[in-house]
């Protein structure tokens, strides 16, 4: 598991976010930026400020309202802050929210998903999200265009849109042999680019083919929408190209130049950071309310699990520790946002989830016959260890399964 993505030694003080992002290059630092990746790679679940983080939950909140003379304040002005702590924001129509999670705080929005140290590091990334929808938003007074060109031997290209969408197309008479068709990029693509960008997906009849047609395309493409063109697949943008396409687009940026190619440093540094923060995060939301996990580590802490039942059927839930905190492989400390995962634990959209808490025996007990040991992997130790020495237990026991692996269930007394 990777550390939190945002420290400020990690993001080289964002010189990336406060960037004019329709510039094509960012001047980055490269030094600090390549230790902090390493030490990312090399790392486990937990850093520094995950063991100060728990400590200081139940004033999260409270200092949330006391840091009005902080200079990132003034980027959370407006939000609307839950009971829970996580704050939100509607931003040019999308619903924005900040989540406090053990050893920081997660950003969600439309198109990007992020994780920093604690909310100042947050800031700037708020700012950038906010910049790229003001420029989403400004597209809508763009005018809707329609043009044709002849591209001779009786082929004949028509393009439409120009706003946030495109539709350009190649005709050979009446019969359309081809056409590129998309839209503007995300916002995760946007900050790993540096830049908006647009992409779609391209289609040329044979009959169309080593004609040049899908430069002419690309090019009828960034004439209406007044931004360049990258392929999609690369850099955070969505789908994939075939190897023609590959060999086509490596041409164009030779010719043309395209964002994304070459040796760009802040491109390198963006991609890097979106690839490890994904990363944590896929790994993160796909063990959420995990009851293996969970069980894991009530038998070596001794903690009681708020545990999601279906008709008394524990199916989900997660160690509760100090000041009622959450333990769980999300890391989210705001009980409302965490139930939410529970409905990917129903077996039909009429079940209820009900949480309750109990102990462990009551729990293994309601479970019955299911061996939720032998789901017992590599990912759910180093989950266990790490927040076992957040909650502070160092049992002798549990030492030793991280040097025998396989004896989790033979060396981890029950917590009775």
């Amino acid at each position: 598991m990777l550390p939190s993505v945002g420290h400020r030694d990690h993001m080289a003080n964002l010189d990336c976010l406060s960037h004019d992002w329709n510039r094509p290059s960012l001047e980055l630092t490269a030094a600090p930026m390549e230790k902090s990746l390493t030490t990312w790679l090399n790392g486990r679940m937990l850093c520094p400020a995950d063991r100060l983080a728990i400590k200081g939950y139940t004033k999260w909140k409270a200092n949330m309202s006391r840091r009005k003379t902080h200079t990132a304040t003034s980027a959370f002005d407006g939000w609307q802050r839950s009971k829970g702590g996580t704050l939100t924001k509607e931003v040019f129509g999308q619903d924005v929210s900040i989540t406090p999670i053990i050893g920081g705080v997660r950003l969600d929005a439309d198109g990007l998903s992020w994780i920093t140290d604690n909310l100042d590091d947050m800031a700037p990334m708020v700012q950038f999200y906010e910049a790229f929808m003001s420029r989403k938003e400004a597209r809508y007074e763009r005018e809707y265009q329609e043009f044709e060109e002849d591209l001779g031997d009786g082929f004949t290209l028509v393009a439409k849109g120009g706003i946030t969408n495109f539709d350009v197309s190649v005709w050979y008479g009446s019969e359309q042999v081809g056409y590129y068709q998309g839209f503007t990029n995300s916002a995760i693509a946007t900050f790993v680019l540096g830049r908006d960008t647009v992409q779609g997906a391209e289609v040329l009849e044979q009959v169309a083919r080593r004609r040049g047609f899908g430069d002419r395309m690309r090019d009828a493409a960034e004439k209406l929408t007044g931004l360049p063109a990258v392929p999609h697949g690369r850099n955070f943008t969505t789908g994939s190209l075939s190897e023609a396409a590959v060999k086509s687009w490596d041409r164009r940026a030779k010719v043309k130049g395209v964002p994304g190619y070459g040796t760009d440093l802040g491109v390198g540094i963006r991609k890097k950071l979106a690839e490890a923060g994904t990363k944590r995060l896929r790994d993160m939301d796909g063990y959420a309310l995990s009851l293996v996990y969970a069980l894991s580590l009530a038998e070596i802490s001794g903690k009681p699990l708020m545990v999601g039942c279906i008709e008394d059927r524990p199916v989900c839930g997660w160690v509760v520790g100090p000041d009622d905190a959450p333990y769980d492989p999300s890391r989210l400390l705001d009980v409302d946002q965490l139930k939410r995962f529970a409905a990917d634990y129903r077996y039909s959209a009429s079940d209820v989830v009900e949480f309750r808490e109990m102990s462990f025996t009551d729990v293994v007990a309601a479970v019955g016959r299911w061996d939720w040991r032998s789901f017992v992997d590599e990912d759910v130790r180093a989950f266990t260890g790490d927040m076992a020495k957040l909650l502070g237990d160092h049992r002798t026991a549990f030492e030793q399964t991280i040097i025998e692996p396989g004896a989790i269930a033979q060396t981890i007394p029950s917590a009775r």
